[in-house]
């Protein structure tokens, strides 16, 4: 890859490195040579922007550094650092300064004889380390074979997967056809056999110079790699027979990494792998010849500067400091005299010309060059007062040469001291030296004039005396700016302190919550508010990291969440996650041994091969077969190994298996009471053990709702934590078994794609986990409660109380997820089989809620979550809708034939409508609840009936061909005290509304009946409707009726807000006619809701969020998982109550005084006074969550 300069767009600086230059761009991201504070050369792979905002790419990402590290670094690029959390993540890697391997068979040929040999050791070597790590590259090519100096890298672990890592559920193939295996074109999984076949195809490629299996479509490629047996050409043996193995088209006909590299090193090494390891890196040293690969930055500098004559040379570091800083570049004016300096460097890469202009290739090389990095060293502390002087200058000539753009006092004071003083390196070009010569004269006439000037104050004595009445007449316009200046510095602090929560909400959860607070308490500026409702709904709620963590280090996270366990360097380290502080340790592990699986408990703990208890530092048991892994069960009775051909099911401390499975890719569970284990193969077949009755109870294959791609292998499973039921999931569907007898238990759940499974432990819930997102299913019902995007490399853990779910990320982090809000909200009692069509309604003040499914609706208390008498009904059609004052609710019959009209104090039905046209779409109450307005579509068309309560009769009847909102304006006529007529008219002429719309038009509007009695104004859709004429008097523009979903007027009637189909709310001034303003509301669905003085509305949809009125800004989101049905303020508008589906109800303090209780509540404390000082300087600490 040969370095070329950055593009537009591309930053100069990521983390502690600075960039060079491109190395590459691909479809995903960018690579970047860049170099650290020391000059240490690195590459840099960022994601493009569009890639970084796709959650799975960016775990894919993750994933990748996640498989290299785990990786010996000396077969592959060693990681140095990554930041996930930038808003283009990136991984910084060791740069390995060689060609790839085909660059180099295109430029030097075939490999042939030893060297064939020598690169054939090389890639075995490194792919043995890769499996020994339990990593499988799955992309093995040329291309992603770096020809380093002391040996061959394989790099690019972009598609590599862990045994760890959850099954895939996208169904893409990943890798490149041509060096792919053929179990992977099939749909099976590519595991260790498919990094050997294509080891064998790139031999080839290098021994021939073509791809193996090449063809002119994927079709043919496919066809060549299942069917045909690549000529070997002139492969001499031993290598010949071990690429011929390599390529069989049965994936266990072919041999391991290890054995591979064996048979290439001349027989099995005495200590076994680790001496096989050694003797293949010395063995693969010499592929390519020292020093072909491309020079570092610093070496090219230093050669461009050697070609300088010596004039030239003592001229560089003043060209070249102008524009080039410890962490900065910037670009300068091109002057001739710069000529051989600029044209030496510019020839070398380093420096691009731009028209007039001269700009460093990177930013980089104040890094990797030593002797810039000696000029900056002695020229550090003057360039920032050289840099400015170079600005004034600048603007200075360019403006004239004004004398007030001079230098003067102290600016002009520097400017000389250093002029005078500290330059070795840096000289100043004519136009700074005529800028400061012209100060110093212009100075010198000012300090003439400041001597005349004083003998004149003495004159000036006496008045001032004269002014001192004025003067105490100023102090209290003084204290008034005073306390306006600190009014500005605490609004200013809040801002800044709300700005950094948000920043922090991700990397330090805990720190944002009490930073949130504390911003609000200095200040109540709308940034605080927002700040503080994002704390309230922010679900992660801790992050811990090893504050010991390495690249070099391995992690498990134990099954109950709890612990935290580092394996590095022989030593074993356990932290509470809680608490963020160790609790147990143990060493003489082995020095280079990886910590892979924890009992629940953490008692227990998989290190290498062996198992060790960690209480007493002791091995458990026999070893473990080589690349087994161990699911490690509750209580340390039994676990589960899983080895490449079979599966045990024995007592950790050895002793013959209770169970014992052979085959490839199962999955094996015990029980939490230790009374069954599970063990899933290949295409869906599922066994299951008594294990106190030692007998197996049932083996099936579970077909039907349960599918499976090859790739994947065996189904998920899992015991429920009483171990009475067994959950299978597959990729299409989840099914509940028996495990006595492997009876279905209920319906099946749609899986979303055959990831992981787990219980919580109240056994309520069940987690599956596919890729980046862990979606919470609700037992009872077999419905989706919730869904978590996730970024891990391991399974999400539940804690103890099912209230918080904790994941690792990175390296060394643990990630607290606040799922309270699903698995403890309180919630009604509704039956568990329900429609999907559920429907909900607050009383004004939420003080009493309908709630209707399947028909029946009755009436709850939803503070005490009891019902309030028996069913209502059984014949509803929804829950309908209450009158403003609570005591009347409607309720439409299923077949929308009639409402009814029932007194919610006694529960008895007062009157029936018989609405007759068709069925019920929409209902609306009169302010004063003496009106009912019905939407109703049938066979005749849609109309809006008018209904005068107490009578129980029509009063009028409008027609619309939209009635799906309905909503009466408070306080009747929009603005000018006429009701039934045009307040205006909004069409432009003298008319009122075109003729469609008028009264006995084609469009509706004809108005049947009426007694003369209303005054009112109703939004239907997009109109405005008076009544009883039936009149639209106002219509906001480019908005019509079938956009319209729902509505919702201000209590002062002033502003009307409408719900749009493109998922966008409307703000409408009704008074004026004239539109306020829209907000995008993702996934927008009815209801909206106005607080009860007008100044937040609150919208459902992708979440329920607040907006304030005033700046038309969010505020901020509610903490609710589920999808709300209705939403209620409180009389008071303190507190949001939010019914969803499932009859969860819950109440949600809005009020930001109460809204910050709650924070308090959540994260425990306030800001300590250390924090306070090093979050917020400046401003005074104080107590923020109580004493």
């Amino acid at each position: 890859m040969g370095l070329t300069a950055l593009a537009p767009g591309d930053p100069v600086r990521l983390g502690a490195y600075r960039l060079a230059g491109r190395l590459g761009a691909g479809g995903q991201g960018i690579v970047y040579e860049a170099y650290d504070a020391e000059g240490g050369r690195a590459a840099i792979k960022v994601l493009h922007g569009d890639v970084a905002a796709d959650p799975r790419l960016r775990t894919r990402f993750m994933k990748e550094a996640e498989a290299a590290r785990r990786v010996a670094s000396f077969c592959t690029a060693r990681i140095l650092a990554v930041d996930f959390d930038a808003p283009r993540p990136y991984i910084v890697s060791e740069f390995v300064a060689g060609p790839d391997l085909r660059r180099a068979v295109r430029e030097g040929g075939p490999y042939a004889g030893d060297a064939l040999h020598r690169l054939a050791i090389a890639l075995a070597t490194a792919l043995t380390a890769i499996h020994r790590a339990a990593v499988v590259h799955r992309d093995v090519k040329p291309e992603n074979v770096l020809l380093g100096p002391d040996g061959p890298r394989v790099i690019d672990f972009g598609v590599a997967r862990t045994r760890e890592m959850p099954p895939t559920t996208t169904g893409i193939v990943a890798g490149t056809p041509t060096f792919m295996a053929p179990e992977v074109f099939v749909g099976q999984r590519a595991g260790p056999p498919a990094d050997v076949f294509a080891w064998g195809g790139v031999l080839l490629f290098a021994a021939t110079g073509k791809d193996p299996f090449q063809a002119e479509t994927l079709g043919g490629v496919m066809h060549r790699v299942l069917t045909v047996d690549p000529d070997l050409g002139d492969v001499t043996e031993p290598l010949r027979s071990l690429m011929a193995a390599a390529l069989a088209k049965e994936a266990t006909a072919r041999p391991t990494a290890h054995e591979l590299l064996t048979g290439l090193l001349g027989g099995v090494a005495e200590d076994g792998v680790a001496e096989d390891l050694v003797a293949g890196a010395r063995a693969a040293r010499g592929v390519l010849p020292a020093g072909s690969g491309a020079p570092a930055l610093g070496v090219v500098a230093e050669e461009a500067f050697a070609g300088l004559s010596p004039e030239a040379q003592a001229d560089a570091p003043g060209v070249l400091l102008r524009m080039i800083g410890d962490d900065s570049i910037q670009s300068v004016d091109y002057r001739p005299e710069d000529e051989p300096v600029i044209a030496r460097f510019a020839a070398a890469g380093l420096l691009v010309r731009d028209g007039a202009t001269v700009v460093p290739a990177g930013a980089a090389l104040s890094r990797a060059w030593p002797r810039l990095r000696e000029w900056l060293a002695a020229e550090r502390d003057g360039l920032p007062v050289h840099r400015r002087l170079a600005e004034a200058a600048r603007v200075w000539e360019e403006r004239g040469r004004l004398p007030g753009d001079l230098y003067q006092g102290a600016s002009l004071r520097e400017a000389l001291h250093w002029a005078a003083t500290e330059r070795r390196y840096l000289g100043m070009n004519r136009r700074e030296r005529q800028f400061l010569d012209t100060a110093s004269a212009a100075e010198r006439r000012r300090q003439r004039r400041r001597r005349l000037v004083t003998a004149g104050m003495a004159v000036l004595l006496a008045f001032s005396l004269g002014v001192t009445a004025i003067a105490l007449r100023q102090r209290q316009t003084l204290a008034g700016q005073a306390e306006d200046l600190g009014r500005q510095r605490d609004e200013s602090a809040a801002r800044a302190a709300a700005a950094r929560a948000d920043d922090l909400r991700d990397s330090d959860p805990g720190t944002a919550m009490r930073l949130s607070v504390a911003a609000w308490r200095i200040a109540q500026v709308p940034e605080a508010r927002s700040a503080l409702q994002a704390a309230l709904a922010q679900t992660k709620i801790d992050m811990f990291t090893d504050p010991d963590a390495t690249s070099r280090a391995s992690y498990v996270l134990t099954p109950d969440a709890r612990t935290l366990v580092r394996a590095y360097g022989g030593e074993v380290v356990m932290y509470d996650v809680a608490t963020h502080r160790p609790v147990r340790s143990l060493r003489g592990v082995g020095d280079r041994a990886a910590v892979t699986a924890a009992s629940s408990d953490g008692s227990i703990l998989q290190v290498g091969e062996r198992l060790w208890d960690s209480a007493t530092g002791k091995a458990v048991g026999p070893a473990l077969p080589e690349g087994a892994r161990a699911e490690l069960e509750p209580e340390r009775r039994l676990i589960s190994i899983i080895g490449p051909d079979r599966l045990v099911i024995r007592p950790p401390a050895g002793g013959d298996p209770l169970v014992s499975v052979a085959g490839t890719e199962l999955e094996g569970t015990v029980s939490p009471d230790g009374r069954w284990a599970a063990v899933a193969g290949r295409q869906g077949t599922v066994e299951v053990w008594d294990l106190t009755a030692g007998r197996r109870t049932f083996s099936r294959r579970i077909d039907g709702p349960v599918s499976l791609r090859g790739e994947r292998g065996a189904p998920q499973i899992a015991f429920s934590p009483d171990g009475a039921t067994l959950a299978v999931g597959g990729d299409t569907s989840i099914v509940l078994l028996d495990p006595a007898g492997g009876k279905q238990r209920g319906e099946h759940f749609a899986s979303t794609g055959g990831g992981s499974l787990r219980f919580s432990p109240d056994g309520r819930f069940l987690a599956e986990q596919a890729d980046d997102t862990l979606y919470l299913w609700k037992v009872a019902d077999r419905t989706i409660s919730a869904q978590f995007p996730l970024a891990t490399f391991g399974r999400a853990r539940f804690t103890a109380d099912s209230r918080t779910l904790r994941y690792p990320t990175e390296y060394g982090s643990v990630v607290s997820v606040d799922i309270s809000t699903v698995t403890h909200t309180d919630t009604l009692d509704v039956p568990r089989e329900r429609s999907g069509w559920e429907s909900a309604a607050f009383a004004p003040g939420g003080r009493v809620l309908a709630y209707a499914d399947l028909g029946v609706a009755r009436l709850w208390d939803p503070t005490r979550l009891a019902p309030i008498g028996g069913p209502l009904t059984a014949d509803a059609g929804s829950a309908g809708v209450f009158s403003p004052d609570g005591r009347t609710l409607a309720i439409p019959r299923r077949d929308g034939s009639a409402v009814t009209l029932w007194d919610v104090a006694t529960r008895r039905s007062l009157t029936t409508l018989e609405t007759g046209a068709g069925p019920v779409m929409a209902l609306a109450f009169s302010g004063d609840g003496r009106r009912l307005a019905a939407g109703v579509g049938g066979a005749g068309g849609k109309e809006i009936q008018i209904w005068d309560v107490r009578a129980g009769r029509i009063t009028g009847t409008v027609h619309r061909g939209f009635i799906e909102s309905l909503a009466f304006r408070p306080g009747g006529d929009p603005g000018d005290g006429r009701t039934g007529e045009p307040a205006g008219d909004p069409y432009g002429g003298s008319g009122g509304a075109p003729e469609s719309e008028r009264v006995g038009g084609s469009g509706g509007g004809s108005v049947g009946g009426g007694d003369g009695s209303g005054g009112e104004v109703i939004a239907v859709g997009a109109e405005l409707v008076a009544l009883p004429g039936g009149r639209t008097v106002r219509t906001p523009t480019g908005v019509s009726g079938p956009d319209v979903r729902s509505a919702a007027f201000t209590p002062d009637g002033r502003v009307l807000a409408l719900g749009l189909a493109d998922q966008r709310v409307l703000l409408w001034d009704v008074e004026r006619g004239a539109r306020l303003g829209v907000l995008s509301v993702k996934g927008l669905q009815p209801p909206l809701r106005f607080s009860p003085d007008g100044r937040v509305l609150v919208t459902a949809g992708d979440g329920v969020h607040l907006w304030d009125m005033t700046t038309q800004r969010e505020i901020g989101a509610l903490p609710i998982a589920v999808t709300a049905l209705d939403l209620a303020f409180s009389p008071d508008g303190r507190i949001l109550n939010a019914v969803a589906r499932d009859g969860s109800v819950s109440h949600l303090p809005v009020e930001p005084s109460l809204v910050a209780e709650s924070v308090c509540a959540r994260v425990g404390s306030g800001l300590s006074a250390a924090e306070w000082e090093r979050l917020i300087p400046g401003i005074t600490y104080r107590e923020t969550c109580g004493g």
